[in-house]
């Protein structure tokens, strides 16, 4: 039952009454008619009873009501909720960012108006700005992520943004970065260590920090006792990384380290221009951009510490946890670069299968003719009978039909042919084993006489060349 009270008495009358979930509800009814009042109320619960009965879908109606909101008031909510689950600051102004110009660029004003065609729509028109790929596909990240949190909190049904393609990041590129050669990094150093840069140049190579983690660093992160490096508030989120100082760095560290550093003090006081930078590689005959267009610049150097650990034979593992890569993927393809002479030098080092072919030949024909020489002497030799001496020559063979056989050899060709000849015979009622028609029989049980016995049936076995 709904009950109804007023704020002020000369203003409208408020009802209170029960939802379908049971909850308790406050309603201004705008009137300050009581029946009028009561209609409304007794309107409010008949839909509550409708929701409750589910003749009414309530998740619909939620949906409704939360689409009348302004689109900005769901990115704001959609901010808040980033901040409260822990991300970076700088983050989350950025995903702000992105979905404001959403809706200035696609007069988006409700959240059911941001679909799969005005999403392709914006990216289109940031495209044609001169945004590249990695852009375009950060900002779809950002706006998928947005509909996702909308569908799980009830403010959406679904999202159809699933259908708009990733743009391929390797063929469409703005900058394309190339490693610095060994001789060029130690140009750098050198000419950075006449103006006071070689600590910084060293520590963007030898840990592979970005520009903003460096203006970041505090000698808090800098542990030169146990040789280590915590990397806050990156681009890894809210993660934190420790990394390891390289000696060479440690180095450059202990010279620019006050002897008694404040916690919060910075590593350095200002991070170099961009000029500067500019600068610095010129003198250190260092090109800007090389004729395959690809720039050298101060994050190239995590590209040169990623493929000179490559050159060494460092895994990809170790490299992407020095990198702090969230996907070993971005460490192959982004940031290894490997020449052809690197490719030759691995292939080196696979074992010859076989010795050189020049060797290897002419010992494999004299083996070859050895064998042959040796064959034809023992089909020479064989059934011959050794020479005694006094004797005639004895090199010639005896004719098979002079020669003698014992009683036994000559039983067994006599059952071997036997055996063949049943064999070859089709017999009803079995089946082949083999496709040519050959039949698999037990071998015949033959009774075994000796040449020269009388048979049973008074017949004598044949000799050898004899006829019966």
């Amino acid at each position: 039952m709904a009950t109804f009270f007023k704020r002020d008495p000369a203003g409208p009358w408020h009802v209170a009454y029960f939802d379908h979930a049971g909850r308790r509800r406050y309603r201004s009814t705008r009137t300050t008619d009581h029946r009028a009042a009561e209609r409304i109320a007794a309107k409010l619960e008949a839909d509550a009873a409708l929701r409750r009965e589910g003749v009414i879908d309530a998740r619909a109606d939620q949906v409704s009501r939360e689409d009348r909101r302004p689109f900005v008031d769901h990115v704001a909510d959609y901010v808040k909720h980033l901040r409260l689950a822990g991300r970076v600051d700088h983050h989350c102004r950025d995903v702000e960012r992105q979905l404001l110009e959403l809706g200035a660029v696609a007069n988006v004003t409700r959240l059911s108006e941001v679909t799969a065609d005005t999403v392709e729509r914006v990216l289109e028109v940031r495209k044609g700005r001169g945004n590249r790929a990695r852009t375009l596909n950060k900002a779809r990240g950002a706006f998928l992520a947005f509909l996702r949190w909308a569908v799980k909190v009830g403010r959406a049904f679904e999202h159809s943004l699933g259908v708009v393609p990733r743009l391929d990041e390797a063929t469409d590129r703005k900058r394309r970065r190339r490693p610095l050669a060994t001789v060029e990094l130690a140009r750098l150093f050198a000419h950075a260590d006449t103006v006071g840069r070689r600590p910084f140049y060293a520590l963007a190579y030898f840990s592979g920090l970005r520009r903003s983690e460096m203006a970041r660093l505090t000698w808090a992160d800098v542990d030169l006792a146990a040789g280590t490096i915590v990397v806050r508030g990156g681009k890894a989120k809210h993660r934190v990384d420790t990394v390891p100082v390289h000696p060479e760095l440690a180095v450059q560290l202990r010279r620019i380290r006050p002897e008694t550093p404040h916690p919060s003090t910075r590593v350095f006081d200002s991070i170099p221009s961009f000029e500067e930078r500019l600068a610095d590689f010129a003198a250190a005959g260092i090109k800007g951009v090389d004729d395959e267009g690809r720039v050298a610049d101060l994050h190239a150097l995590r590209g040169t510490l990623a493929t000179d650990l490559a050159r060494k034979g460092v895994s990809v593992q170790v490299a992407q946890r020095l990198l702090r890569h969230s996907d070993v993927n971005l460490t192959l393809r982004a940031y290894t670069t490997l020449r052809l002479d690197d490719l030759a030098g691995g292939l080196g080092q696979l074992a010859p299968v076989a010795p050189d072919e020049s060797q290897a030949l002419p010992a494999r024909l004299a083996a070859g003719a050895e064998g042959a020489a040796n064959a034809n002497t023992s089909a020479n030799t064989r059934g011959t009978k050794p020479c005694v001496a006094g004797a005639t020559r004895c090199d010639e063979r005896e004719p098979l039909s002079t020669r003698r056989r014992g009683p036994n050899r000559r039983a067994g060709a006599i059952l071997r042919r036997s055996v063949r000849a049943a064999a070859m015979v089709p017999r009803e009622g079995l089946e082949p084993s083999r496709p040519c028609g050959q039949w698999i029989l037990s071998p015949p049980r033959l009774p075994f006489r000796h040449p020269g016995q009388v048979s049973p049936d008074r017949r004598q076995v044949p000799r050898s060349g004899e006829r019966l």
